[in-house]
């Protein structure tokens, strides 16, 4: 088990697609536990479900579970493919052909690329970056690159700092928190005076590590 991820492992040594490979098999408790209960949720919404339209989306998204039958409902349920999905539910394959590379290294290499692919989808969307018009390919590549990297030491300094100050939440919730801190501005005759959003003692806590309250 990871303690610093919360998930359990199993490592091996096999063939896989015709060459010798290091084969790892992940288990996460808490994905595991999230698939059942989305999964439970559709059946029940499927269950008491009138709409015709929304039937037919339902019954798709639970394919194989879900089928087509001659009865009252339209659908049966498939217990066997139900139960293969909750013993599938939150395990991971991964396979490398260095076979010298521990099962912890493989999935926290794993993770760090997860956060680089997030940290690209942040920019092309929460962060609406705007395209960079007139200029050529190479040096729109070059700027996205440096952005993007930059974006990725970013959320890399944040999850280090969550883990040493032990502040229990995640980068994206941090994230949320943070967005919701801003400057506002007040006018007065020719005057203005500017004042940060009152933020509360667990929050004011939480950003201790990162002096985000100094400001």
């Amino acid at each position: 088990m990871s303690k610093k991820n919360g998930v359990y492992c199993v490592e091996d040594v096999g063939n896989l697609y015709g060459h010798e490979c290091k084969i790892v098999v992940m288990l996460d408790p808490d994905k595991r536990n999230h698939s059942r209960v989305q999964r439970d949720l559709l059946l029940h919404k499927l269950e008491s479900e009138t709409s015709k339209q929304k039937i037919a989306k339902l019954k798709k998204n639970l394919k194989p579970i879900v089928i087509p039958a001659r009865s009252r409902r339209g659908y049966q349920i498939i217990e066997s493919e139900e139960e293969f999905a909750r013993r599938l539910d939150g395990r991971s394959l991964f396979f490398s052909t260095d076979v010298s590379m521990s099962g912890k290294y493989i999935i926290r290499t794993y993770f760090q690329r997860d956060h680089i692919e997030k940290a690209f989808r942040f920019l092309r969307g929460d962060a609406s970056l705007s395209p960079v018009k007139y200029q050529l390919p190479g040096r729109i590549e070059a700027y996205l690159s440096v952005v993007n990297f930059i974006s990725y030491e970013l959320i890399a300094a944040i999850l280090w700092k969550i883990e040493k100050y032990k502040i229990g939440i995640s980068c994206e919730e941090l994230i949320e928190e943070a967005s919701k801190i801003y400057e506002v501005e007040f006018t007065s005759k020719d005057s203005k005076i500017y004042r940060w959003t009152h933020i509360s003692k667990d929050v004011e806590k939480m950003f201790k590590p990162f002096k985000i309250v100094s400001i």
